[in-house]
């Protein structure tokens, strides 16, 4: 298996924010969690992080991330693949199509995460995170409350897609 082009089909998929319980949308972790899945099929080690960000660092507009609820942290999931003695982070999150409108896009190695993070969780803080959003009070609060920005970062996306297809 060619990993490096099975990494370029998963990124080029134009990432998108699920917006409302149990919808596989193809953002960090979905796009994430196809890669890892490959890669272990592979044969090639891997592991999953939990990072910590501002939507504020993104090249979102402003008047859409004033949307995004001030008191949930936002989270950023992406990928490490142990490459000799050292782990690489591969993030297939953002899509070509959106690089034109700012956005860091991940090339095959060792790039980096896509998004600016603040700070990676530890493992003990992702099985804290992770056993937090198994809450299905938690998940329907962050759907409703989330709602407003998702839906319109997704129109957005899809509207810096559009208009940089045509140039």
């Amino acid at each position: 298996m060619d990993l490096q082009a099975a990494f370029l089909t998963i990124r080029d998929i134009p990432y998108r924010l699920p917006t409302q319980p149990g919808e596989e949308a193809p953002n960090c972790l979905h796009k994430g969690l196809i890669l890892a899945q490959k890669m272990v099929l592979a044969g090639v080690p891997v592991r999953g992080r939990i990072a910590e960000f501002a939507w504020a660092s993104t090249p979102f507009p402003p008047d859409i991330i004033r949307l995004w609820p001030a008191d949930i942290q936002p989270s950023h999931f992406f990928i490490e693949m142990l490459q000799g003695n050292e782990w690489i982070a591969l993030d297939p999150s953002w899509d070509s199509a959106l690089a034109p409108a700012g956005f860091k896009l991940a090339v095959w190695g060792n790039a980096g995460p896509t998004f600016p993070l603040q700070r990676i969780y530890t493992t003990a803080e992702q099985t804290a995170y992770l056993a937090h959003w198994q809450q299905p009070e938690v998940v329907a609060d962050y759907f409703t409350r989330a709602a407003p920005f998702l839906n319109q970062a997704n129109l957005w996306l899809q509207a810096q897609r559009q208009a940089h297809a045509k140039t």
